[in-house]
């Protein structure tokens, strides 16, 4: 995914969701791996990830995730698996996560 990236943030959910511009046409379905919630558009693209216990997990306080300046995500499939990557940036502090997700604990629609 290397589109425009947009961010919400919750802190009574601590949830940090992260989502391109494609979201807006709709979700076909979501994927639950871990602390990961993934939007699946209708082309069966990523569109979009929830993250669970975003400042444990970012090592970041809640004020920050709520007011970052930059927030990167890279997903990509390599064979069986489908890689996740994010960076979330506030002035010097940056913190980075990583996950690699199994395809086969996900449904087809991810299959292309």
């Amino acid at each position: 995914m290397s589109k425009e990236l947009k961010y919400d943030y919750d802190g009574d959910l601590d949830i940090l969701h992260v989502y391109n511009s494609e979201i807006s046409n709709g979700i076909k379905g979501g994927i639950t791996y871990g602390s990961f919630n993934i939007d699946i558009g209708y082309d069966d693209k990523v569109v979009g990830i929830e993250l669970e216990g975003a400042s444990t997990l970012l090592n970041m306080p809640e004020n920050t995730l709520s007011n970052l300046d930059s927030v990167n995500m890279i997903t990509r499939k390599v064979g069986n698996i489908l890689f996740i990557g994010f960076t979330v940036i506030k002035g010097k502090q940056t913190s980075t996560l990583q996950v690699n997700v199994p395809m086969n604990s996900m449904p087809t629609m991810m299959s292309k």
